[in-house]
């Protein structure tokens, strides 16, 4: 199994604050749950403690294998939640890891 997750910082342009960013970005993550074929779970965080190495978001998503992972990557819903997330962020980190 391959473990994907994700982390990002919101911008807070066009939201009232960091809230409303964090949480328009976790509904529009989620958006992929029974969209996206090719993970066997989906979840998404919203950040509860502030700090300077914080993150505001973190998505973690389960695939069979590495070759589910990569379909998941250039699955068109994917690819459209991945651009409009890039947008509306100023940070990303990501690890993938085999369990």
């Amino acid at each position: 199994m391959i473990t994907h997750v994700v982390m990002w910082t919101v911008k807070e342009d066009g939201f009232s604050g960091k809230q409303e960013a964090a949480a328009a970005l976790k509904a529009r993550l989620e958006t992929m749950y029974g969209a996206v074929p090719h993970f066997i779970s989906l979840e998404v965080g919203l950040n509860t403690v502030d700090g300077a190495a914080a993150c505001d978001v973190v998505l973690i998503t389960r695939h069979a294998d590495m070759a589910q992972l990569e379909r998941y990557r250039i699955d068109p819903v994917h690819k459209e939640v991945a651009s409009w997330v890039g947008e509306h962020t100023s940070f990303r980190a990501a690890v993938d890891f085999e369990s």
